[in-house]
């Protein structure tokens, strides 16, 4: 996370970010960009922002009192790969049509046990019974 305090106009601090886009952009913000207003930073910081595992998530729910806890698998991307597999005319064309097609495969993706560490050293989704 990074915070700069500018002392410029917001007009000016706006358009320097935003790239002629009207609204700043996270690109915006360059190394050559920040030598241009060097003057106008009066203070800047970095933080790096660092989140439990999910093993330590489970400790916590456990010491809080919850009787299960289980690593599962997000549904998301098992949903997401099967809507790519489908024709676009196929495809459903609502919410509720989407949502029969979808819940019943998000149902059993996430009633399967993970791994505590996914592939790449990912950090699988929790479910936990109070």
């Amino acid at each position: 996370m990074y915070r700069l305090t500018l002392a410029m106009p917001i007009e000016r601090a706006t358009a320097v970010f935003s790239q002629g886009e009207g609204q700043p952009l996270w690109n915006g913000l360059s190394v050559p960009v920040l030598e241009g207003i060097r003057q106008s930073i009066s203070e800047s910081k970095i933080c790096t922002l660092t989140h439990p595992s999910s093993r330590t998530f489970a400790r916590w729910m456990e010491e809080i009192g919850f009787s299960e806890i289980l690593p599962t698998h997000a549904g998301r991307w098992f949903a997401l790969q099967l809507y790519k597999q489908l024709n676009e005319k196929d495809r459903p064309k609502d919410l509720q049509a989407i949502d029969r097609l979808l819940n019943p495969l998000v149902k059993i993706v996430v009633s399967l046990p993970a791994p505590w560490v996914l592939p790449g050293g990912r950090n699988p989704m929790i479910t936990a019974v109070k």
